[in-house]
């Protein structure tokens, strides 16, 4: 009975030094477990949405080079005038418009748009360039000019001119946007050289609640 007794003791005990033995290990492999996935969810976005206007970045920028401008008439002759830049010598009948499509994200303010172009001449007798931006109606064919600029800087070089535009919203839900310029007539005294628009994302919520002083 004593030797029964003994036995039973000796598998309790052999029991107890298992458990103490493995439970570490057990607990530090659960752990590990449930830290996996946090870890892969760290290389990557942790949510479907995580790549929309909300968490996109705050600015962004729309660029085109004066080559990447297409003629509205097909009769137009123009040329490269290298660094992207584009010139016309057509002294036609045909009036020198270039445009290409503006695509930014929907509900973006505008910060500034900046146009460079080339003068082949010091002080060009033939007028300025011409630069409009239009938007048109995505679901009818209701066309508005949104913005007009003139650049006739003077000077043989390669200028930048930059105009403000932090009151322009782009409605790309409802509009569809594209800017225009048109060389002046005769000699290609100026070239086109590219555009920049720069914008930016309003946050979501304002970064301060104003005080309610009684």
């Amino acid at each position: 009975m004593k030797t029964k007794f003994y036995l039973l003791i000796s598998l309790i005990l052999i029991a107890l030094v298992a458990i103490t033995t493995y439970t570490p290990q057990a607990a530090q492999a659960e752990v590990q477990t449930q830290e996996d996935p946090v870890s892969e969810a760290g290389e990557g976005p942790s949510r479907p949405d995580a790549d929309n206007q909300i968490n996109a970045s705050p600015w962004g920028y729309f660029n085109a080079v004066g080559i990447n401008f297409v003629p509205h008439d097909s009769r137009v002759t123009y040329y490269n005038g290298l660094n992207g830049c584009v010139g016309s010598g057509d002294d036609g009948n045909h009036f020198k418009n270039f445009s290409i499509p503006v695509n930014v994200p929907d509900e973006v303010r505008g910060r500034e748009i900046t146009f460079t172009y080339r003068n082949n001449v010091s002080n060009p007798s033939n007028g300025p360039i011409l630069v409009s931006l239009w938007r048109r109606s995505a679901h009818n064919l209701t066309t508005q000019e949104v913005r007009k600029y003139e650049l006739k800087q003077t000077g043989q070089v390669v200028t930048p001119e930059s105009f403000w535009i932090l009151d322009l919203t782009f409605d790309t839900s409802d509009w569809m946007y594209w800017i225009e310029f048109m060389l002046p007539d005769g000699d290609a005294n100026r070239e086109f050289c590219g555009v920049q628009i720069e914008y930016f994302n309003p946050p979501l919520f304002p970064l301060a609640l104003p005080m309610i002083q009684r």
